[in-house]
């Protein structure tokens, strides 16, 4: 299994499992370390800063493909992809966060040690039901930017106009959509080259109502991972006959300086 953390402009802010990669989001050099290999991400697009700027952390799975086709057949069966400040385990670390269901929140500072599930293919955050993808977009972002993605989702051919109405009204959501947890490597890269190509054609066709907001600029990775969570719930109802195995949700954790979530920025 290779595990990847994507890091913006932070180190990660918890001890990394053996082995794990860092993808490092910056134009400036990471900080050196023995204790992890670095890898710098800027180097696998074109203009990445400023795709950087529409896709945030979600440029670091981009990444993370370029690598796995790279390795081709002798990519690992599994790959875990983690954020500097957030992972998933079956552990429970600190306290409950007061404003994001389900989330843990760890205090910076704190040593945490998180382990890497193997037990399953997959292995992600338990599930939000939010009632309806597209009006949980509309109630915390600038509902123009959904549109404007379905419009990408329909002109690459990622999806049908019937799966795109089934898309945004989804209930249920994956925190961190296929970006965060563990996933079937095959399974993954298949399903990540149809977000990206969303992701792009957004970029090289729109641009978000917000650009100067430090959180609703980044409104291409929320549909990201909006997009990424519906293919992964899709594909584990298809093959598990609706019943999605309890074993494959753990507990999102992120590491702040208290119990009340705070968006990146």
């Amino acid at each position: 299994m290779s595990v990847y953390v994507i890091c913006n402009s932070e180190m990660p802010l918890y001890r990394l499992p053996e082995g794990a990669k860092v993808i490092w989001l910056n134009s400036e050099k990471a900080p050196k370390s023995d204790e992890f290999e670095i890898i710098h991400g800027y180097d696998f697009c074109e203009n990445p800063e400023h795709v950087h700027n529409y896709l945030a952390g979600s440029l670091g799975a981009y990444v993370i493909l370029q690598l796995l086709l790279e390795q081709g057949e002798k990519a690992p069966e599994k790959t875990t992809i983690w954020q500097y400040r957030k992972f998933v385990s079956q552990t429970k670390y600190g306290e409950p966060t007061k404003n994001y269901p389900g989330m843990y929140s760890v205090n910076k500072g704190e040593e945490v040690a998180p382990v890497v599930s193997d037990a399953s293919d997959f292995f992600f955050p338990s599930l939000l039901n939010l009632g309806s993808i597209i009006n949980h977009y509309a109630s915390v972002h600038h509902l123009e930017d959904f549109y404007k993605y379905l419009i990408c989702t329909l002109e690459t051919g990622v999806l049908n106009p019937k799966e795109t109405l089934q898309f945004s009204n989804f209930k249920f959501l994956i925190p961190g959509g296929i970006e965060l947890g563990t996933f079937k490597t095959d399974w993954w890269k298949v399903a990540a080259e149809k977000v990206f190509r969303c992701n792009l054609a957004f970029v090289d066709q729109f641009k978000v109502k917000a650009p100067d907001n430090p959180v609703q600029k980044r409104a291409v990775a929320f549909c990201s991972e909006r997009l990424g969570s519906y293919f992964l719930l899709m594909h584990l109802s298809n093959t598990n006959k609706g019943n999605i195995p309890m074993s494959f949700m753990g507990t999102m954790h992120t590491v702040s300086e208290g119990d009340i979530y705070l968006p990146g920025r």
